[in-house]
């Protein structure tokens, strides 16, 4: 580990966007708390089995059973392409795993991984047109898999953070062994 980067200072960077940081030797596990994922869940699911049951034993509506299979497919579709609320860095096997919701699990080898991303956007909202807005800079890192870009972790700031970022980015190049990172 590299001794200038404080383990302090990353968790509380973590901390402020919601991610709980557990360092249980290799193993090191990003968290991120979402219950509105599991609600959203068995709401949709719900709904698309009462609509499928009803399409299916009465009278074989089309329309009916594509709403349900519809209203079951969102959350599955949704959970695939949303950023990861857990992620497990095990640096004894040498492996990263991607959680999003309940039913995408996806595991790479370091060796895999090319290099890790960092995407800066400004948003910015505007409260009167007398007065500055507020802006959030929001920094996406992404992970280069072969020709692909796999989301890996979403941080918000209310001011611009290239020192914090440059240190999450450098730790998480640490933990997984790559050897540079833009």
């Amino acid at each position: 580990m590299n001794s200038s980067i404080d383990t302090e200072d990353i968790v509380s960077v973590f901390k402020e966007n919601g991610y709980k940081i557990l360092n249980a030797g290799e193993t090191i596990v990003l968290k991120k708390p979402n219950s509105g994922s599991l609600t959203t869940f068995i709401i949709f699911g719900l709904i698309g089995l009462t609509l499928l049951t009803i399409g299916l034993y009465i009278g074989l509506h089309f329309t009916t059973i594509l709403c349900g299979l519809f209203f079951i497919g969102v959350p599955l579709i949704y959970e695939r392409y949303k950023y990861p609320n857990q992620i497990i860095i095990d640096t004894n096997n040498k492996t990263v795993t991607l959680k999003s919701g309940y039913t995408v699990t996806r595991v790479y080898r370091f060796n895999d991984i090319s290099s890790l991303e960092v995407d800066e956007s400004i948003v910015t909202s505007d409260v009167s047109p007398f007065k500055d807005g507020y802006q959030d800079f929001i920094y996406s890192f992404k992970l280069n898999i072969g020709s692909s870009k796999h989301k890996f972790v979403n941080l918000v700031f209310r001011k611009q953070s290239d020192s914090s970022v440059h240190m999450i980015t450098q730790y998480l190049s640490d933990r997984l062994s790559l050897q540079s990172s833009s």
